[in-house]
């Protein structure tokens, strides 16, 4: 293990993605994703001619990025693309095609806002992608990005699963903002993921179709898909078990802070739930017995995990980064029995936000009337739900 310099989630990302011995990454550049295409160019660029270990391409559109990394994996050649907001949404109806080809590809997206126009964070465009059938992961720091992307590769290409990844880091505040990143060395990352060796895949010695049209069929690849995202569990879990003992970093499909005596608890994701553990470590200093919960896993759900952790908790605020018009935030909706308020996602003020709205819990009904709105700010980065449980 050595110590690598300040990186960057942008570097960590493509860092990530040399390690894992990626050999094809077909790119679309959009903000704020453009920082690692041009960096996967330069080093493209920087190969020999006649050396390259990784191809690179540069396409027309988000939809031929992810067409053309389809076919690089279906010839079993490890791909690695991008993608971010307005991207990732023109992407979706090749992310089924993916998932449905069973194709176990990695893809970042950097997250950020859709309409109005907007290149700051928010996770609706992750979380949109939810029911793809990609497994999700929503990172919070450099670190655990550089990890998550060469465990993401060991996971999906497990015979249990082959299903595609989506790793998410938050745009600018991790994609370009640097910090301290332990990296594997090439030596210990071969051992720990082998050559892709794909069971069924394009080859012109035995010719196959994939993907084709199926009628009594479908059904039986839509049972399959749903029972390899439930293998999926026990393989992350297994793979993250083998990723420390190695490297000693652990993180599981939830992360637990604070959470051994909580009986209020912050559930929050991405890289707001750095700066929520402030809140909660000043919170703590007050003798207040705030924890907070970090779901890393999206897809598959880890509903199990969620209820143990919650299971003797008071209240719980679900910080949604994310909405859906008229009903609310995502992940209120993956939590029983909220009550909801809107609080300003205040960049800087963040910290003081959250102790600000859990001063206010206590006035907030627990007879099944919704909590008031006590302000809503689409200024800064997002809007943030503030949602608490019926007694």
């Amino acid at each position: 293990m050595i110590k690598g310099d300040l990186l960057s989630g942008s570097e960590a990302a493509v860092l990530a993605a040399q390690l894992s011995s990626v050999r094809c990454t077909p790119m679309y550049p959009m903000i704020p994703q453009d920082d690692i295409v041009k960096k996967l160019s330069d080093l493209y660029s920087s190969q020999s001619d006649g050396k390259k270990t990784i191809e690179f391409f540069t396409l027309e559109s988000p939809v031929a990025a992810l067409s053309a990394s389809i076919a690089s994996e279906a010839t079993g050649t490890r791909t690695f693309t991008v993608s971010t907001g307005p991207g990732l949404e023109s992407m979706k109806e090749l992310m089924y095609v993916a998932s449905g080809m069973r194709l176990p590809l990695v893809m970042v997206n950097v997250s950020r806002s859709l309409s109005p126009t907007n290149i700051w964070n928010e996770h609706t465009d992750i979380l949109s992608c939810r029911d793809t059938g990609w497994l999700i992961f929503i990172t919070s720091n450099n670190q655990e990005l550089l990890d998550t992307i060469i465990q993401a590769y060991k996971i999906a290409e497990n015979k249990k699963v082959l299903l595609p990844v989506l790793v998410n880091m938050d745009a600018f505040l991790q994609s370009h903002t640097r910090e301290n990143v332990f990296v594997p060395s090439e030596r210990s990352i071969s051992k720990f993921l082998p050559e892709l060796n794909l069971p069924v895949g394009l080859n012109t010695s035995k010719p196959v179709s994939l993907n084709p049209p199926v009628k009594e069929e479908y059904m039986e690849f839509k049972a399959q898909q749903h029972i390899a995202m439930k293998n999926a569990e026990k393989i992350i879990r297994n793979v993250d078990d083998i990723w420390n003992k190695k490297f000693h970093r652990k993180y599981g499909l939830i992360e637990r802070f604070h959470m051994e005596d909580a009986k209020y608890v912050i559930v929050v994701a991405g890289s707001a739930a750095e700066i929520a553990k402030t809140a909660v470590q000043e919170l703590r200093a007050q003798n207040e017995k705030v924890g907070l919960l970090r779901p890393r896993v999206i897809r598959p759900w880890p509903k199990n995990d969620i209820r143990e952790a919650l299971k003797n908790v008071k209240k719980v605020a679900v910080v949604d980064q994310d909405i859906m018009p008229g009903t609310g935030g995502i992940r209120l909706w993956s939590i029983d029995r909220p009550e909801t308020c809107i609080e300003d996602y205040g960049k800087k003020y963040y910290c003081c936000k959250l102790i600000w709205m859990y001063d206010t819990t206590g006035n907030l009904s627990s007879n099944g009337i919704k909590g008031s709105i006590h302000s809503c700010s689409f200024e800064s980065c997002c809007c943030c739900f503030w949602h608490i449980p019926l007694a």
